[in-house]
Parts: C-alpha cells; sequence; structure tokens
C-alpha cells in the first residue's frame, strides 16, 4: 500500500481537525503547513490549492490571524445562535438539539476503537473537529500498521474509517458547509468545503480497497 497516500490522509484529517477545534491564535496553528497542506490533497487526489493560499495569507499576518479569530468564534464557538452548528446532532434534528441518540452512536464508534475526547463528558462526540481527530487517528493506525506490515491491523483500520465516514461525516458535513456564508465565513467555508471534497475522495479510496482485498 502507498505509504505517501496513507501519510497524506493522516496529515489531512490532522489539518482539519486543528482548523475546525482551535481558534486561530492557538499554538495547533504554529505547526500548520500550507505547502504541506497543497501536497497532501495532490496525493490524496483533491484540490488544496485555496485552502493552501488562505493558510499562507493568514500565517505572516497578525492582525488577519486575530480576525480569523473573531470569525471562528461567530461562526463555531458563540456566543450567540451558529449559522450552521458544527455538530452532527443539530445538523440532523428538526430542532437542532446536541446530545441526541446520534451522538450516542458516534461515541460507540469512538469507544469501539478505544478512544473518547479528551473532554468527555463535558463536551458533544460528534462536533466535526472530533470526529476529523477521530478518523486521524484511524489513519495514523493504518500508516503504523503498513509501516509495521501488520496487514491484519491496518485492514480492521481502514474499515473503521470506512464505515465511520459513511455513517457519519459524509451524511451532515455537505449541509455544514453549504450553509456557511461565503462573505461572512469565507476562510471557514472553504474549510468545510475542502473537507466535503476530501471525505468523498476518500471514502471512494477506501470503498477501491476494500474491493481490492475482497478480490484477493
Amino acid at each position: 500500500m502507498n505509504e505517501d497516500m496513507l501519510a497524506a490522509r493522516h496529515y489531512l484529517y490532522r489539518t482539519f481537525q486543528c482548523l475546525l477545534g482551535n481558534d486561530p491564535r492557538s499554538d495547533g496553528w504554529a505547526e500548520l503547513d500550507a505547502e504541506l497542506v497543497e501536497e497532501a490533497c495532490a496525493i490524496a487526489g483533491t484540490d488544496g490549492a485555496k485552502l493552501a493560499r488562505l493558510l499562507g495569507e493568514t500565517y505572516g499576518s497578525k492582525a488577519r490571524r486575530e480576525q480569523l479569530a473573531s470569525e471562528y468564534a461567530a461562526t463555531l464557538v458563540g456566543p450567540g445562535a451558529l449559522p450552521s452548528p458544527p455538530w452532527e446532532s443539530a445538523q440532523l434534528s428538526s430542532d437542532g438539539g446536541l446530545f441526541t441518540p446520534v451522538t450516542l452512536t458516534v461515541r460507540n464508534a469512538y469507544r469501539a476503537q478505544g478512544l473518547l475526547p479528551q473532554q468527555y463528558p463535558s463536551v458533544a462526540d460528534d462536533h466535526i473537529a472530533l470526529e476529523c481527530g477521530f478518523l486521524a487517528e484511524l489513519a495514523g493506525r493504518t500508516l503504523s500498521a503498513c509501516k509495521a506490515h501488520d496487514a491484519e491491523r491496518c485492514t480492521e483500520a481502514l474499515e473503521a474509517s470506512r464505515s465511520f465516514i459513511k455513517a457519519h461525516p459524509l451524511r451532515w458535513a455537505p449541509c455544514f458547509a453549504e450553509k456557511l456564508s461565503s462573505e461572512k465565513a469565507p476562510f471557514y467555508r472553504t474549510v468545510a468545503e475542502s473537507l466535503v471534497d476530501f471525505l468523498k475522495v476518500d471514502a471512494s479510496w477506501l470503498d477501491e480497497r476494500a474491493l481490492s482485498r475482497a478480490a484477493a
């Protein structure tokens, strides 16, 4: 299996976790690299040019990071109603409520892999950044298993990723992205759209790997 592809998947899910779960002024952002983002997107088979350009514009400007912090708060944190709630339960429920049975389904998927959010139970497990973090963890396990030539562990991580993507983020991330205003939240609209594009490509790639294993 192509280790470059596995490394790109891991890096991109970690990147989306950081972008959607951390204030732009946080230390986590200092580890992001626009060139690596674009390169990883190219390896994965999706276009990361626009996202990389916006990231590059942000790094060198303190004023831009402060501005983006305001956009982050208004888009993903609050106070006040958020234009597009970053939780699966809120996107899929008729009243926008959190901690619904959907949340428990997501939590059970984490638990099946021996994982829970660091701030559990004070956070809703189905936040978009947490779901990306879970997929990043699975992608990291896949990469490690591949390097160790552990085919069984690699397959388990790939199947868990494939199942989770289809059952969760692909069901609601497109709606999350679509509801974000390109005028009021141009950066996070781009991040969300880039994530959706990557999820679709990754799901297709995982399907191809599953078909290859079945035919072997």
